[in-house]
């Protein structure tokens, strides 16, 4: 008796044992529980900050461009978020036609520059907030050289009010200034660009904008079924890739006879990432031209729900891009000029933009998307010449050049935008 029940208890035992286990093997890994996480909040503009988010679309789509147009080849990723914020602590400095310019650009020329601070200042504050599960930051500062400069105190506290700056002011020929610089860079992405300065701080200021940005996917990808695979580049070549795989429910489009469209939500939905893929015939100047807040709000609003058939690759990408040539194309010519206005923070003459340039480094995998960037604007001083019921389906297979972005959805601000060519 005694060891009829033993055998019976150990038979209970393993039992509920095996069935702990299926049960455990048959969770959905790939599926983030709604239920542990926070429901999404919207980030709250006023009337004159949605218009200036909806032309800055423009600005977003038109530098991209710009930046992309002669490098179909590579894999592009840039923040137009971060340039705007960047080049917003100058235009606070800024008058006259170089103001006009500059706002002109990035889509506020019928707003004041109070409308402006008070947009990035609410971006500062809120966009972290929306999703306790996404993780964004931003960050700016100002860097002035000593040596050379007197900073106007009303154009100082703007800085610090609405960009919650950080304001340094320093002997660049005395100071290791590149070390300051790159240490506050490597701090705020979390060292994901340790390095925005490779020489010796020069110049009368730097003034930049880093942005982080770390989001889990609301369907994850489950890593046993990440394949190594053939991806087609432009030139018609192929290469191995890390392509993600996954069968689920997603919000998907076409662009008839132009892309197909997916959205990735990431966490509670806050942030999205959209992918748009070429159909045959058409390449990425394609797609890249096609774009405008018109049909981009077209794209966004018409996706409905599919079955997709889902292979996308994994990858990490470092980008750095020099703007200035973009901006003039886009518009901005004053401020590169010695004629440069920047008399609202200074009344140094002959001060104006030497550089704009930006470092981004992506990365997407089974778990989601870690990104950084970080503009820097430097300024220099002259001293010599101058839907149905029925979900239907979608085979999304991710094996040739794309298009991405990734969007705060109650605001529609384009956080990163980029490509993804394989090389």
């Amino acid at each position: 008796m005694r060891l009829n029940h033993i055998r019976s208890l150990f038979s209970i035992i393993a039992t509920i044992a095996f069935y702990t286990v299926v049960i455990w093997a048959c969770q959905p890994e790939d599926i983030v529980s709604q239920n542990n996480l926070a429901p999404r909040k919207d980030i709250v503009l006023t009337r004159a900050q949605s218009e200036f988010v909806s032309k800055n679309l423009d600005f977003s789509f038109e530098l991209f461009k710009h930046v992309s147009q002669n490098k179909r080849d590579r894999t592009v990723v840039i923040s137009p978020l971060s340039v705007t914020m960047a080049l917003g602590m100058i235009d606070n400095g800024s008058f006259n036609e170089t103001k006009t310019e500059i706002e002109k650009v990035l889509g506020y020329s019928s707003s004041t520059i109070g409308e402006l601070n008070e947009f990035c200042k609410t971006m500062l504050a809120e966009s972290s907030a929306i999703d306790p599960s996404t993780v964004v930051s931003f960050a700016n500062s100002a860097i002035f050289n000593d040596d050379i400069c007197s900073i106007k105190a009303d154009f100082i506290k703007n800085l610090e009010s609405s960009y919650d700056a950080f304001v340094s002011h320093n002997s660049f020929s005395k100071e290791d200034v590149r070390f300051l610089i790159n240490s506050w860079c490597n701090n705020k992405t979390q060292g994901m660009i340790p390095e925005l300065l490779n020489k010796r701080a020069e110049g009368y200021a730097y003034f930049i904008n880093a942005l982080y940005f770390k989001g889990i996917w609301a369907n994850r990808f489950n890593k046993k079924n990440t394949t190594t695979k053939k991806f087609y580049t432009l030139a018609g070549e192929t290469q191995p890739v890390k392509m993600m795989r996954q069968n689920g429910s997603f919000m998907a489009g076409t662009v008839p006879g132009l892309c197909k469209i997916l959205r990735m939500d990431y966490g509670n939905g806050a942030y999205q990432m959209f992918i748009l893929l070429p159909e045959q015939g058409h390449d990425l100047a394609d797609v890249t031209d096609y774009l405008s807040p018109y049909t981009w709000n077209d794209i966004v609003e018409n996706l409905r729900m599919y079955k997709v058939d889902l292979e996308v690759p994994s990858f990490e990408s470092e980008y750095t891009a020099d703007l200035k040539s973009a901006l003039i194309g886009m518009g901005i010519h004053s401020a590169f000029k010695s004629s440069a206005d920047f008399s609202r923070m200074t009344d140094d003459k002959g001060v104006f933009i030497e550089e704009v340039y930006q470092k981004t480094k992506f990365m997407m995998d089974e778990k989601g998307t870690e990104a950084a960037s970080a503009s820097v604007v430097k300024l220099n001083l002259i001293t010599g010449p101058a839907a149905s019921n029925e979900m239907p389906e979608m085979q999304f297979h991710a094996d040739h050049p794309f298009l991405f972005s990734i969007r705060e959805v109650s605001t529609g601000a384009i956080f990163f935008i980029g490509q993804y060519t394989g090389q």
